[in-house]
């Protein structure tokens, strides 16, 4: 066996301790509770875009909204999980198979207030720039790319620009404290190497927006 057990490479690199500690994962806790409520009414705003207007109590199963909605066969499965999420905010509620049913019914939220509280966020969350403006982009996009007429690799990468992922993936503070983390870890490796033996990387799943 040439090479150390993960459990050994992540305690050498100290990854719990600066997981646990690192003020970028702190401050980013404290983003996730106002980007899972923004993402909320992104969904609300998508929806009801497309027509989701129900009464309380009323009950749909997953064939039907598609349907009503005009929601693209291929989206599916995102909207059992958009329908999930508006689940777990107490807004729907589970009754069955692929079947849910509205507890409540809050107010969509406008396209200038969605703006307004990214720009809020923005001005308190700078560092995390690459996320908001992320999110902002696909959330506002998000019914159009349910009912097909928006094709969501152009949100990721306006005009084939890449800039806009590339800096989630390069200078989000995130992405720096794992990508550090990863750099540890390849350093021990290559450390535990006998003297001129490569070490090889296989990168499994790769690729962007496939």
């Amino acid at each position: 066996k040439i090479l150390p057990s993960p459990t050994f490479v992540a305690e050498q690199v100290d990854a719990a301790r600066m997981l646990r500690t690192n003020r970028d994962l702190q401050r980013y806790a404290e983003l996730r509770v106002e980007l899972d409520a923004l993402s909320r009414d992104y969904i609300l705003a998508a929806f009801t875009h497309l027509g989701f207007a129900p009464g309380p109590d009323a009950v749909f199963t997953l064939d039907e909204i598609t349907a009503h909605l005009g929601i693209q066969e291929r989206y599916r499965r995102l909207t059992v999980r958009l329908l999930d999420m508006l689940m777990v905010d107490g807004i729907l509620q589970h009754t069955g198979d692929l079947q849910w049913s509205v507890c409540d019914v809050p107010a969509g939220a406008s396209a200038d207030s969605l703006n307004a509280e990214v720009t809020r966020l923005l001005r308190a969350y700078p560092e995390f720039e690459a996320e908001l403006v992320l999110l902002g982009a696909c959330g506002f996009a998000l019914g159009d790319v349910l009912a097909g007429r928006a094709d969501p690799l152009e949100l990721l990468f306006p005009g084939g620009d890449l800039a806009r992922a590339e800096k989630l993936y390069t200078q989000s503070p995130v992405a720096k404290v794992y990508n550090g983390l990863v750099q540890d870890a390849l350093d021990q490796l290559v450390q535990a190497l006998p003297a001129g033996r490569p070490l090889r990387v296989l990168e499994i799943g790769a690729g962007t927006g496939g």
